[in-house]
């Protein structure tokens, strides 16, 4: 599932942060996918630049204020292993 669009804001009620005014979509990709093949993949999703893009991804058990940060092919294949489990 990605997510994009949107800002991360606490919510008024209880404080905790949300990912706010947001389109979602789903996107299968494979496995063993580089970096480089996952932005092409994303690039439909925003108007911007390559490289003025941020990839970031929440642990299951991580509130937002935990998120990860994706910069290159190993902390990509990090990601793929924690939603294995």
């Amino acid at each position: 599932m990605c997510s994009y669009d949107g800002k991360i804001q606490p919510h008024p009620h209880d404080l905790q942060l949300a990912y706010i005014s947001c389109d979602t979509k789903i996107l299968a990709v494979n496995r063993n996918i580089k970096l480089s093949a996952f932005i092409s993949k994303l690039s439909p999703f925003y108007d911007t630049p390559n490289n003025a893009v941020c990839f970031k991804y929440q642990l299951p058990s991580e509130d937002l204020d935990a998120l990860i940060s994706i910069t290159n092919d190993e902390d990509l294949d990090h990601m793929m292993v924690e939603y294995e489990r």
